[in-house]
């Protein structure tokens, strides 16, 4: 079955991911993180796009639809589900709009690159660059976006640091200093959102096919567990006073 728009068709065959990554997370206290981020970064490589500090500030705008149908299918722990995020990091003029979908804690992403003025077009409602773009992932997102009445909702921001090992696919992110706010310009201006919405850092660990025996025993001897913090839904919850 092909889904048909303008003159664009695309298959479900065409439109099926190169790639599902696990995920698992992890909230503690900024003081354990220093200790995990410490010993991580003896065996594992920093990210290059990364400041002299060794950390980035990740913005995104999360969209939703009317009826909040992503919260509200998160909050129900429903084992399909997506979010669809405008993202940037401070400094850069490249943009991705992203959907994010995920079965279980095997996600995956659908990802169209904008530049600024493409990402301010889509954040005021201008859908159809999409479509010109006319890869599967921008059409099948522009299908989304109208099929859902996505509408930009939030502004959750925060500090990353990002280790990576190899070529496994492997991952490991530090984020902390989350902080929301309502979806507006300020987004582009990057102005980072007032509210704060946790004191905890959130690690997650992301991997193609395992973990090394490494992490996992020092998660263990942190004594971490694995949680599902989403930052989407703890935004909307300190945004909305939930």
């Amino acid at each position: 079955m092909s889904i048909l728009t303008k003159s664009h068709s695309f298959t479900k065959l065409e439109m099926t991911p190169h790639s599902y990554r696990h995920e698992i997370k992890f909230e503690t206290d900024s003081h354990k993180a220093e200790i995990i981020r410490h010993k991580i970064e003896t065996v594992m490589a920093g990210d290059s796009f990364a400041d002299s500090y060794g950390c980035y500030r990740v913005n995104s705008i999360y969209f939703e639809t009317p009826y909040n149908q992503d919260y509200i299918l998160k909050e129900l722990g429903t084992k399909e589900r997506q979010k669809l995020r405008l993202r940037n990091y401070t400094g850069s003029d490249v943009f991705k709009l992203e959907i994010k979908s995920k079965i279980g804690e095997v996600a995956t992403k659908y990802v169209t690159t904008l530049d600024r003025q493409q990402a301010m077009d889509v954040f005021n409602g201008e859908y159809g660059l999409l479509l010109d773009k006319n890869t599967p992932d921008s059409v099948y997102t522009y299908y989304q976006l109208k099929a859902n009445v996505y509408r930009p909702l939030i502004n959750v921001s925060y500090n990353r640091h990002a280790y990576f090992f190899g070529d496994e696919g492997f991952r490991v992110t530090f984020d902390s200093d989350i902080r929301v706010g309502a979806a507006n310009e300020e987004f582009f201006e990057e102005k980072i959102p007032i509210s704060p919405v946790t004191d905890k850092t959130v690690i997650e660990v992301k991997y193609d096919s395992f973990v090394p025996h490494w992490l996992t025993k020092l998660m263990s001897d942190m004594g971490l567990n694995a949680g599902s913090f989403s930052k989407y839904t703890a935004g909307y919850d300190t945004l909305f006073g939930l």
